[in-house]
């Protein structure tokens, strides 16, 4: 059981590592769309996107260094 349960966070680690490189590339103030970030996530890792979209969640929206907007100018926004 704790060999599934590392082989799942090691999974998730590489996803976060992923969308940290993507916003590293961001200067600030510069907006990165969930639109396209979450299917080329989704492509990369062979998963769904609702999935990707529900692991990504909790990581985006405490993470120190972005703003995540809603709406028609919505986004991922680098600080």
């Amino acid at each position: 059981m704790a060999d599934h349960i590392e082989v799942t966070l090691d999974k998730i680690r590489e996803m976060y590592s992923y969308c940290q490189k993507k916003i590293d590339e961001l200067k600030s103030g510069e907006k990165l769309k969930s639109t396209d970030l979450i299917p080329e996530i989704a492509k990369k890792f062979n998963y769904g996107t609702s999935d990707v979209y529900t692991t990504l969640n909790l990581f985006l929206k405490t993470h120190p260094d972005i703003e995540v907007k809603r709406g028609v100018k919505g986004g991922i926004y680098k600080k």
